[in-house]
């Protein structure tokens, strides 16, 4: 069966919707910026951040920040596919880290209950705002939830159960996430530069993203492969050797019963930390797909946790679709013990099959193939 891309939508610093965030991008304009504000980290730090003006638009009454962007996101993604979220043969499936974890931060819970930040809670209130037939599902898998949940709704596809699969991404910052990236030493100090010789850390980023399933659609981008795999290494540090990604982007590469010199382009994980980076320059060389044009998003948007392999799907879906490889922002000078093809310029490029790939705490993999027809 065919697992078709019907439709997709974006909620970003940029704003709403797909295209617009592309553009940006493709004109080479960041998100990523110095943020001052002291609630969220005792010194300015570099974030991709929704400012208050943008987030006025998206709020969703008696909705949290995450709940309400991840609304709009599915919104405007559904709204353009004409899936119905109320039948029986779609589901929803939302990926997250840390869901409404924010209410935390507040002594009253910014008005809502404390069980408001419990997963569970997540699926019910946006499960009950679209009246769906299905329950909605979970995933949270570190920052490979996004991708995780791509694949686990092609899987559903496969079953013949559904016939559309909704998958949203999304992910807030927070006081509670900053500081936690900054106990690893993980933050970068400026913008962050993905492969680059001197990448000191990540910038983090808050979006949702939505991505539309279906058996039916008569899209021209079809998810053909995907897989996930766990290094076993280190609760917060990945395999030496690249095992994991390695394993899950053989894996994505036989379903798609395509050879690895066939990939047009890599849409990599790139966080800009140095064990990421140099990971999967290991697992690409050992994959031997490291000739094989790769950026990052992570210098436009930020990381956006558990729904980066989702925004980042979509921003390689459109690559695909417009024939474009985008300039992986901040890379200068290499930086990897294996070479990479880094794309230094964005450019045109004819595209047919993309990869897409995440790695993340916990020593999870995950690898995506789309193709063009």
């Amino acid at each position: 069966m065919m697992v078709s891309i019907a439709d997709h939508s974006i909620v970003s610093p940029y704003g709403i919707g797909s295209e617009l965030s592309f553009q940006q991008i493709k004109e080479g304009n960041s998100a990523v910026q110095l943020n001052s504000n002291s609630t969220l980290s005792p010194t300015p730090t570099y974030l991709a951040k929704i400012e208050n003006s943008l987030f006025s638009k998206i709020k969703v009454s008696h909705h949290t920040r995450l709940e309400s962007m991840m609304i709009r996101a599915i919104e405007d993604a559904v709204s353009k596919s004409r899936v119905d979220l109320k039948s029986e043969k779609t589901l929803l499936i939302l990926s997250t880290t840390k869901g409404n974890i924010d209410l935390l931060e507040d002594h009253d819970y910014k008005g809502f209950n404390k069980s408001r930040s419990y997963l569970g809670a997540l699926s019910k209130h946006i499960g009950d705002y679209f009246k769906t037939s299905n329950t909605p599902l979970v995933v949270s898998n570190a920052c490979i939830s996004g991708g995780c949940a791509l694949e686990l709704g092609s899987d559903f596809l496969q079953t013949k159960r559904y016939n559309n699969i909704v998958v949203c991404g999304g992910d807030v910052i927070t006081e509670f996430v900053i500081s936690g990236f900054r106990s690893f030493h993980a933050l970068s100090e400026g913008p962050c530069a993905p492969y680059d010789k001197d990448r000191d850390g990540i910038n983090l980023g808050e979006a949702a993203a939505c991505v539309v399933l279906s058996s039916n659609s008569n899209s021209n981008i079809q998810l053909i492969g995907s897989a996930t795999s766990n290094d076993s290494n280190h609760i917060s540090g990945p395999s030496r050797t690249g095992e994991g990604l390695y394993l899950a982007t053989l894996n994505a590469l036989n379903q798609a019963q395509i050879d690895a010199g066939e990939l047009d382009y890599i849409s990599a994980h790139g966080t800009a930390t140095n064990y990421n980076d140099e990971m999967e320059s290991i697992a690409f060389g050992r994959a031997f797909i490291n000739e094989t044009p790769l950026n990052s998003y992570k210098g436009y948007i930020g990381h956006t946790l558990g729904a980066a392999g989702v925004i980042e799907t979509i921003l390689t879906i459109i690559c695909l679709q417009k024939n474009v490889l985008i300039k992986s922002l901040g890379y200068m000078n290499e930086g990897t013990s294996q070479p990479l093809n880094v794309i230094e310029t964005t450019h045109s490029s004819e595209l047919k099959y993309a990869l897409k790939t995440g790695s993340g705490f916990g020593g999870g993999n995950n690898a995506l193939i789309f193709r063009k027809n």
